[in-house]
Parts: structure tokens; C-alpha cells; sequence
């Protein structure tokens, strides 16, 4: 009895100083430097033209048929370990021709669609992307290593959805 006296106040203390401690740690920023992915006329007509470009590696959002997003990376910088992209294996000028041909069956037009440079915290040019949906963030957590978000609808809304 005397011993659960003391094993009980001693349990609470230790389990609140560990929750507050984690609650304070999960709101403690961890990632790096910002950068973004910005609107470019000519990156998007890049990827609109159909062709892969070489020492880039892809990586899409969706069904590979039919991503809702594109990103390429440029070689010398790496995708951090990201369960929202995945690589594209076998990446061509067929492959971007068949998304393309893809969005337009689907009664997406070309000047609906988004797309833009990479750009990491420091202005350099990291990759191209390419998606239904303006921009999203960039970090840079460990220099040429790249945190890309999915880039979200405006207001939380795909286009066409009502209020």
C-alpha cells in the first residue's frame, strides 16, 4: 500500500513531463530553409511540349496514368524519402506524351493547367513540376536534399466544386 503511495505520483510526473515534453518537441520546427514552387510560362511549356528531360528524375501525385501532380528533379539533388511521390521507373518522352494526352481525354485544356520551377531557399533552380493546382512549398532540410508538398486547390476546392 505504501508502495503504490509513492509509484502513483511518481508514474503521473513522469508520464506528464513526457507528454508535455513530446507535445513540445511535435510543434518545435524541424524542417529546413523554404523554397518554392513557383509559376514559370516556360518551364510549363517545357513539360507541355512532350518531351522527358534528360538527368532529371520523375516523380508524380495520383495514378501514374493520370497524375494529378509532376515534379522533376534535377540531377544533384535528391527527394527526401516522401510517401506522397512516387518515382517514376521508367521515365520517357512517351510517358509525358501519354499524361498529356491523358489530362486533355479527361477535358483538362493546357492553359488550365499549372506549372513552374523549383526553386530552392537560395533562388536556385532544383527542378520543373507540372499539375492541376498552383504551387506548393519547398524545404531544404540538408543541403541538395529536397522536401516537396503536394500542391493543394485554392481554397481547399477543386476546380468545378461548389460552395
Amino acid at each position: 500500500m505504501k508502495l503504490q503511495r509513492i509509484f502513483t505520483p511518481l508514474f503521473l510526473t513522469l508520464s506528464m513531463i513526457f507528454f508535455v515534453s513530446n507535445g513540445i518537441a511535435s510543434h518545435t520546427p524541424t524542417h529546413g530553409p523554404m523554397g518554392v514552387m513557383k509559376a514559370d510560362a516556360a518551364a510549363k511549356k517545357t513539360f507541355e511540349d512532350g518531351k522527358a528531360l534528360p538527368d532529371y528524375t520523375y516523380y508524380t501525385i495520383g495514378s501514374i496514368v493520370e497524375p494529378d501532380s509532376v515534379i522533376a528533379i534535377k540531377k544533384g539533388y535528391t527527394l527526401r524519402d516522401s510517401r506522397i511521390w512516387t518515382k517514376v521507373e521508367d521515365m520517357s518522352n512517351t510517358m509525358v506524351r501519354t499524361w498529356l494526352q491523358a489530362w486533355k481525354n479527361d477535358g483538362h485544356e493546357f492553359p488550365d493547367m499549372n506549372g513552374g520551377v523549383i526553386l530552392t531557399p537560395d533562388g536556385q533552380d532544383a527542378g520543373i513540376w507540372y499539375s492541376h493546382f498552383p504551387g506548393g512549398a519547398v524545404m531544404m532540410p540538408i543541403p541538395k536534399v529536397l522536401d516537396v508538398f503536394q500542391p493543394q486547390p485554392l481554397g481547399g476546392k477543386l476546380p468545378g466544386q461548389g460552395a
